[in-house]
């Protein structure tokens, strides 16, 4: 029981801290109502993957609660895993990525879940990528300090001195650039900022994959054992999932074997325009898919 605990909790704090940042990362589980192999009415379980040896997972980080679909998605990530050659990779979808959604015109992607919810962000970061994917996770910023917070944060390189404050939507990022010991809050603000970046959220999700993978490290370290308990209470309360039980306990299995050496990160290709003064991330269709081709190809 305690090894299954163990690998377990792996894979659930793998799949939350992926945040906004992406920053989550890999496959969970549950909603607040307690374990539950149960799905969210507007997205059957027919999905599967196609081939189970292969898992992709849609994460989903938003600044609302597991209940509310209203809000839209702050951090889309695309983790893609094969267990034959234990490889796989971290796909950023920048937010502002331009997509057409049916009977909605044109939208930025994060648009789809509060339109949808989980089923459309789905279907459009399938269609547009060209992968089949049919799981997601999704958890919002308090489950994401929380869950740092029960890991007891983790070490990171800040890149910049980060200082914003948006009074209006109660943002207040305040970090000082080089190593640092991050805590929940301080976590967040990392994968949060953006505004002091050249290209802003370009970078920042580049940030929010880095981050990912201290998370898997941190995850993976003999200290974080005795901290299970609190981890799988809060994966729990504050994730949403709709990956079978069984599943999760198959693919935590192989979170344990993850090397971050054979974990591919890369943002979606594109470029950053305004078009009549909105501002999108520009992708060209077929780029997208030959892109992501090749990113299967290398694991």
């Amino acid at each position: 029981m305690g090894r299954f605990l163990k690998i377990f909790a792996l894979l659930l704090a793998l799949s939350m801290i992926s945040i906004t940042t992406g920053i989550y990362i890999y496959l969970e589980s549950l909603d607040s109502s307690g374990f539950s192999n149960s799905v969210p009415a507007n997205l059957p379980v027919e999905n599967e993957q196609k081939n189970p040896e292969k898992v992709k997972v849609l994460i989903l980080g938003t600044d609302g609660t597991s209940s509310n679909n209203s809000c839209r998605t702050d951090t889309m990530i695309v983790v893609s895993y094969n267990a034959n050659t234990q490889k796989g990779y971290v796909l950023s979808i920048p937010r502002d990525t331009m997509v057409t959604i049916p009977g909605h015109g044109v939208q930025k992607i994060n648009a789809a879940y509060s339109i949808g919810g989980p089923k459309l962000a789905i279907e459009e970061v399938s269609q547009l990528t060209g992968e089949d994917i049919s799981y997601y996770v999704k958890i919002d910023y308090e489950g994401f300090k929380k869950l740092v917070d029960a890991i007891d944060g983790v070490e990171m390189n800040v890149p910049v001195d980060m200082n914003y404050d948006d009074y209006a939507g109660n943002l207040h990022i305040h970090l000082k650039k080089g190593w640092q010991h991050l805590d929940g809050e301080k976590a967040l603000q990392l994968v949060r900022f953006r505004h002091g970046y050249a290209m802003q959220d370009l970078e920042r999700v580049k940030v929010q994959r880095e981050f990912l993978l201290a998370v898997l490290d941190k995850i993976k370290s003999p200290s974080t054992i005795p901290r299970l308990p609190r981890i799988l209470k809060i994966v729990n309360q504050y994730a949403e999932t709709n990956i079978p039980f069984e599943e999760m306990v198959k693919y935590a299995e192989l979170a344990v074997k993850v090397n971050r050496n054979n974990i591919i990160t890369a943002t979606l290709p594109g470029s950053p325009r305004y078009i009549n003064g909105i501002s999108y991330y520009v992708v060209d269709p077929q780029e997208v898919k030959r892109f992501v081709s090749d990113l299967e190809k290398g694991t």
